[in-house]
């Protein structure tokens, strides 16, 4: 219904602006930290939860993925098992976590997730 639709929406622009929210404190938390920068940084939050926030979009729109998929288990699973469960079977969504990730189409189409990990 049009009802669901438009909170559906609402709800992914709720997740856009926590993501954002959530890179802008981590980049200030690490500009302002006298010790050296973690590994949980801006840089991983952009490169590892916005591609995957994607996938996810792209899946449940097209209706391959079962709405009932958590986004919170997709952003903790290892990155090798994410692309086994979310990325490999789908050649839909290849091309767009490559963008991300830097990994390659190639890669991706002959079911190779060690290399892009």
């Amino acid at each position: 219904s049009t009802q669901q639709q438009h909170l559906h929406l609402h709800l992914h622009h709720i997740i856009v602006l926590q993501i954002i929210w959530l890179i802008l404190w981590v980049s200030l938390i690490n500009k302002l930290s006298p010790f050296p920068p973690s590994s949980f940084n801006a840089r991983s939050l952009e490169k590892r939860i916005v591609p995957r926030h994607k996938i996810m979009l792209i899946l449940k729109e097209k209706g391959l993925l079962n709405k009932n998929v958590s986004f919170y288990g997709a952003i903790t699973i290892s990155e090798p098992s994410f692309l086994k469960r979310f990325v490999l079977p789908f050649k839909e969504v290849h091309e767009v976590y490559a963008k991300y990730t830097g990994c390659s189409l190639n890669m991706l189409s002959q079911g190779n997730a060690v290399v892009c990990s």
